[in-house]
């Protein structure tokens, strides 16, 4: 019997507590959203997982100038909106890149 009283004496001042604290949050002024910087340059890896192809079909159309190539120091790199546009106005052959199969696995899983 004890315990349920001090349940209940416990539950309503945290309650209550809380409350406090909402109220306190509410008349604070709103932090400012911290603005997201997207990448410009992304890694052939990264390219190939939001073209979902393997990094090596990324790497022939960079050597084919498919997509334009940029190089930091060893490490290629392709522009994401050179991507985005190659992806989207469907240069892409996929029965002979060989990528038919793969989009299938990757649309189904």
């Amino acid at each position: 019997m004890i315990e349920a009283f001090l349940r209940q004496a416990v539950k309503e001042e945290v309650q209550a507590a809380l409350g406090e604290f909402v109220k306190a949050m509410g008349q604070a002024s709103a932090p400012k959203p911290v603005p997201t910087i997207e990448r410009r340059f992304i890694s052939t890896k990264e390219a190939a997982d939001i073209a979902a192809v393997n990094e090596k079909t990324i790497r022939v159309w960079l050597s084919a100038g498919k997509l334009k190539r940029y190089q930091a120091g060893r490490e290629l790199r392709v522009e994401r909106p050179d991507l985005e546009r190659f992806m989207v106005s469907g240069n892409i052959d996929l029965k002979r890149e060989g990528l038919v199969e793969r989009r299938r696995e990757c649309v189904s899983a």
